[in-house]
C-alpha cells in the first residue's frame, strides 16, 4: 500500500467511517508492514489522548459560552446547541481539526523519504522470512509437512496454528519467521531464543532475524548488541549486520 492511500485509510479508521468487517481486513493488510503498523498505532495512541483532552476542554467551552450568551434551555425542553458553524463556536471546533490535520501530517511525514530512519523501518527494509528448502536439523531428506508448505506459500497465520503444536526446533525457527511477518515480535524473539539454546543448522539465520525482531520492537540496545556479535564473525550476515550498525549509530 503507497503513503497515499496509507494515509487515506489511516482516515477512515480513525473517524469510524469502516464497518467491522472492512475494518478487520484493512488492519490484516496493514500489518503486513511493520512500518506502516507501527504508525498506526502511534496515531491512535496520540489520537485517543488528544480527544479525551479535547472533548473536556471543548465541553467546558461550550458551557463558558452559553453561560455569556445567557443560552438556557427552557423548563421541560431539551437545549438545542447552536450552529457549529457559526464564528464563536467555530473557534472552540477548530483546534479539533487541527489535531487531526496534525496527525496526518506526523503519518505523512513519518512516511515520507528523507524522514529520520527508525528501527521499524530498518526492520521492514531488512526483512525477508527465511524460505523452508526441506532440509531437517540432520541435512536428511526433505521434510514434507503442512506446516512447511503452508508457510512457503505465504499462509503465516494457517502455519503459525501447526508450527505452534510441532516440538521440532527447527519449527520454532519458522514459527518466528511467520510471526515476523505476521507482527508478533515479541513472541518471535521468544522462539528465536528458544531455537538458538538448542543450536542446529539455522544458528547463524536466527541470529540475524533475532536481531532484526529486535528492531520491529524498538529495542535498539539488544539489536545493536547482537548486530555486533554478528558483525565479529565471518558469516553471510556479517558485512549486513555491520551495515545496520552503521545506520544506526
Amino acid at each position: 500500500m503507497d503513503k497515499f492511500n496509507f494515509i487515506e485509510k489511516i482516515d477512515q479508521i480513525l473517524q469510524g467511517d469502516l464497518d467491522s468487517e472492512e475494518k478487520e481486513k484493512l488492519l490484516q493488510e496493514i500489518r503486513k508492514d511493520p512500518e506502516q503498523w507501527s504508525t498506526l498505532e502511534m496515531l491512535e495512541q496520540v489520537e485517543h489522548f488528544y480527544e479525551e483532552e479535547e472533548k473536556e476542554k471543548v465541553k467546558s467551552q461550550m458551557r463558558s459560552w452559553d453561560k455569556e450568551n445567557n443560552i438556557t434551555a427552557a423548563p421541560g425542553t431539551k437545549h438545542t446547541p447552536q450552529n457549529p458553524t457559526s464564528p464563536k463556536i467555530a473557534q472552540y471546533w477548530l483546534p479539533v481539526a487541527a489535531s487531526f490535520i496534525f496527525l496526518l501530517g506526523m503519518c505523512w511525514y513519518m512516511l515520507s523519504p528523507g524522514s529520520e530512519l527508525s528501527s521499524v523501518t530498518l526492520f521492514a527494509e531488512n526483512f525477508q522470512p527465511y524460505p523452508y528448502t526441506g532440509i531437517d536439523r540432520n541435512g536428511s531428506a526433505p521434510v514434507h509437512d503442512n506446516a512447511y508448505i503452508l508457510y512457503n506459500a505465504g499462509d503465516y497465520d494457517t502455519a503459525l496454528d501447526q508450527f505452534s503444536n510441532m516440538e521440532d526446533p527447527e519449527a520454532k525457527f519458522f514459527e518466528a519467521q511467520a510471526e515476523l511477518a505476521t507482527g508478533s515480535y515479541e513472541s518471535a524473539k521468544i522462539n528465536l531464543k528458544e531455537y538458538l539454546k538448542f543450536g542446529g543448522i539455522y544458528e547463524d539465520q536466527a541470529e540475524w532475524y533475532l536481531a532484526l525482531a529486535c528492531l520491529a520492537c524498538q529495542k535498539e540496545g539488544e539489536a545493536i548488541g547482537m548486530l555486533t556479535q554478528i558483525g565479529e564473525k565471518s558469516n553471510a550476515y556479517s558485512d549486513r549486520a555491520n551495515e545496520l550498525l552503521e545506520r544506526l549509530n
